[in-house]
């Protein structure tokens, strides 16, 4: 058997078994606006106890996700799929339609799920190489899909502050940034600050307001967040 052979037979293989390389459109790049998110919000009263981050604040940016809510049937486990990434079907020709691609976790080669621009949703098997291989139509009743999901970019700074004691009259703090794909070391500072002074605490262009303060909690209102 030659190569041409070979190759008419992968193709008509790819063809019968509704596989297709398709260009990838990820999402969440460089030029994706993000929104900025505070916890806990702005001018709301709040009790932490020590070790717990009484302020943090980054990046976030819209997603969607599906949660498969019965297996049966499915060659997809139980449980939720987070956006990937979307491409153009091969047989769209002019018209701007996309298929969205969802992955089960984190891990970078995993089963995934497919919604088409027809929304119909599809268990599927995507490779490193982009080919995507339909499986099973999955009933609409078994899903579940959150267009307001949100999630952090990988290079997203986020800015945290900890509440770590008393002593005395002096209030302690950890400063930290740390970048979420957790890659990076984070940057901690440890701070202090004597109530002596006024109950307005400042850091990093964040003010907080303590309402009343123990060796064990805190309770608090922040007024601005980080700049």
């Amino acid at each position: 058997m030659n190569k041409y052979s070979i190759l008419f037979m992968t193709l008509t293989l790819l063809l019968l078994t509704g596989c297709f390389i398709t260009p990838k459109t990820y999402l969440f790049d460089a030029n994706t606006n993000g929104e900025n998110y505070i916890i806990p919000n702005i001018k709301k009263s709040e009790i932490k106890n020590i070790g717990d981050t009484i302020l943090v604040q980054g990046v976030k940016y819209k997603s969607s996700k599906i949660t498969i809510n019965s297996s049966s049937n499915y060659n997809a486990p139980r449980g939720e799929y987070y956006l990937l990434y979307e491409y153009k079907p091969w047989n769209a020709g002019n018209k701007e339609i996309y298929n969205k691609v969802y992955r089960y976790s984190l891990l970078e080669f995993d089963y995934g799920i497919i919604l088409t621009h027809e929304n119909k949703l599809y268990t599927a098997f995507v490779n490193t190489y982009g080919t995507i291989y339909t499986q099973y139509l999955i009933k609409s009743s078994d899903y579940t899909i959150d267009n307001e999901y949100y999630i952090e970019k990988k290079d997203n700074l986020v800015k945290t502050l900890i509440y770590t004691g008393k002593s005395g009259d002096t209030i302690k703090f950890l400063y930290r940034e740390y970048y979420s794909d957790l890659v990076r070391q984070a940057f901690d500072i440890e701070l202090s600050y004597d109530l002596k002074d006024g109950n307005i605490i400042s850091c990093k262009g964040a003010k907080i307001q303590v309402h009343d303060v123990t060796n064990t909690s805190i309770k608090y209102t922040v007024i601005s967040g980080f700049n």
